[in-house]
């Protein structure tokens, strides 16, 4: 009789993961998708302008834009068509975004540029990279939600947990 593995073992051998060597946990899946030559130029041309990288280290939101107002963060935010729409419709706000498909993030900065957005900054990064390095502890306040996030409690805005779509049981009080 031959002896069954399950998906996981044939892919991952048990060995090649250990304490001293452990997986690496992401926060996305990578789609592919072509990137635009317009996509691609706003990300050379406008990148400058709204991109942020983790070698940033920690943020310091008021010096980031210039003013003290709310940041709102979306993790995922896909082609970025809400994320325009709130910075556009809602300028009393500073919003960060965070999205690792390219041809998103192109597009977003180019829309971003278009309607001449000041109040968009955008990392094109894993989220959990970008809490764990560049999010200071309790600097998105106004919510009392938590979160576990590479091992560290934080305290996080209620929009970063409904873009996470964590379930509820995970959300505690």
């Amino acid at each position: 009789m031959q002896e069954q593995h399950n998906s996981l073992d044939q892919q991952e051998p048990q060995d090649k993961y250990s304490v001293d060597n452990p997986r690496r946990i992401r926060s996305f899946v990578q789609r592919s998708g072509r990137m635009t030559p317009s996509q691609q130029n706003a990300l050379e041309q406008q990148w400058p302008t709204f991109g942020l990288e983790l070698t940033d280290g920690l943020l310091d939101f008021q010096q980031l834009f210039g003013n003290d107002n709310p940041v709102i963060m979306e993790i995922g935010f896909g082609m970025g068509d809400s994320l325009i729409t709130m910075a556009k419709t809602m300028p009393e706000n500073n919003y960060l975004g965070i999205e690792v498909h390219k041809p998103g993030v192109g597009r977003l900065l180019n829309n971003a540029q278009n309607v001449g957005l000041t109040n968009l900054k955008v990392f094109a990064d894993d989220a959990i990279e970008v809490m764990a390095q560049c999010i200071a502890d309790h600097s998105l306040g106004g919510s009392n939600y938590s979160s576990r996030i590479h091992g560290t409690k934080r305290n996080t805005t209620s929009v970063v947990l409904c873009s996470l779509n964590l379930p509820k049981t995970s959300v505690r009080n």
